[in-house]
């Protein structure tokens, strides 16, 4: 993440001006293109993320459309905190998503893989 972006003022139009700028700056191999992780619960430790995430591309925001409600109650919204990460396999964004479930102490995470189209992973520590 560039570091003289303001963590408050994301969006879902900065996370795709972001991206797109990443992959016309040839920062984004082709192969590996990233995705978008969606947290149920509040978090608001945007610093800790930044640490954890200081080795790749990422933006922070609410970019969730609509509204999806899990198995055990837990409700993906507008409201929800989504994490985009560009440049990393769909692998590595599995992995980065359970290092940050476990950092923020959430249960459970919505993945959307760029790589997959209509595809919605659903991340259960």
């Amino acid at each position: 993440m560039r570091k003289d972006l303001d963590l408050n003022r994301l969006n879902a139009y900065s996370a795709t001006a972001h991206m797109y700028a990443a992959i016309a700056n040839g920062e984004v191999p082709a192969d590996r293109k990233g995705g978008i992780i969606i947290f149920p619960q509040e978090v608001s430790d945007l610093q800790l993320i930044a640490d954890k995430l200081d080795c790749v591309h990422w933006t922070a925001g609410r970019f969730c459309r609509g509204r999806h409600t899990g198995k055990n109650g837990e409700v993906y919204s507008e409201d929800s905190l989504s994490v985009e990460i560009t440049g990393v396999s769909d692998d590595a964004l599995i992995k980065i998503c359970k290092e940050l479930c476990r950092a923020l102490d959430q249960e459970t995470a919505l993945i959307k893989m760029y790589s997959e189209r209509n595809r919605i992973v659903v991340y259960k520590d």
